[in-house]
């Protein structure tokens, strides 16, 4: 059996009281902030779909990265399927560097759209 936070073998679902704490910290951080993390990942939708009407702007699609970029790092809520198989501690890291990822797309496209 693995720890449900750090992922390491343990005997129970966690490792000790310190990853059951901070397990049980971002459920509760998770279910406070579901509705802007929904927000954060659906509304740059629409900003995919302004360059279609107004001439193909990379500059919406860069707003987008960024927004989806900030947050992922600020919310970095995986799937189940994902902290379940690597623990929450690591589907936070994998999310946040995933978020630096669309940080770079997001500059990468304000300098296409400068030139």
């Amino acid at each position: 059996m693995r720890c449900k936070y750090c992922n390491e073998r343990c005997a129970t679902d966690f490792c000790g009281h310190e990853c059951r704490e901070k397990y049980d910290s971002f459920l509760t951080f998770s279910k406070k902030y579901l509705n802007l993390f929904l927000l954060g990942m659906f509304g740059p939708i629409v900003l995919l779909i302004l360059p279609f009407i107004f001439d193909g702007h990379l500059l919406f699609m860069a707003v987008a990265c960024f927004v989806w970029a900030v947050t992922l790092i600020v919310f970095p809520f995986a799937t189940p399927q994902t902290t379940e198989s690597s623990g929450v501690k690591r589907s936070i890291a994998l999310l946040r560097w995933t978020g630096i990822v669309f940080i770079i797309m997001g500059l990468f496209m304000l300098f296409l759209n400068a030139l």
